[in-house]
């Protein structure tokens, strides 16, 4: 009985951390192109189809396709750390055509 009632309390104040921080994300303003201006918007209201200009080290707190980078050979470097663990960059590459 004990052990079950520490886990419980454990996994209360976990779940407790994880909203806070969802909160925290969740409330994060992040530039979106709507007409031809760019407005800053909450990111829980980026919806499907949302042009959403990322800079560099930021987090973007949703899935995206890369449409455009300012490197030359059309490289973009990606962390997907705090989706599934992994540290290292993955090179995403934008293909370019004339």
């Amino acid at each position: 009985m004990f052990v079950v009632i520490i886990t419980a309390i454990k996994q209360s104040y976990e779940d407790w951390l994880r909203h806070r921080t969802d909160k925290y994300t969740n409330n994060r303003m992040i530039p979106v192109l709507k007409g031809n201006i760019l407005v800053k918007i909450k990111s829980q209201d980026i919806h499907c189809g949302d042009i959403v200009k990322a800079e560099i080290n930021q987090e973007i707190p949703c899935d995206m396709v890369v449409l455009s980078t300012d490197d030359a050979e059309g490289k973009c470097h990606v962390t997907t750390a705090n989706l599934d663990g992994e540290t290292n960059l993955k090179v995403s590459f934008l293909v370019l055509s004339d």
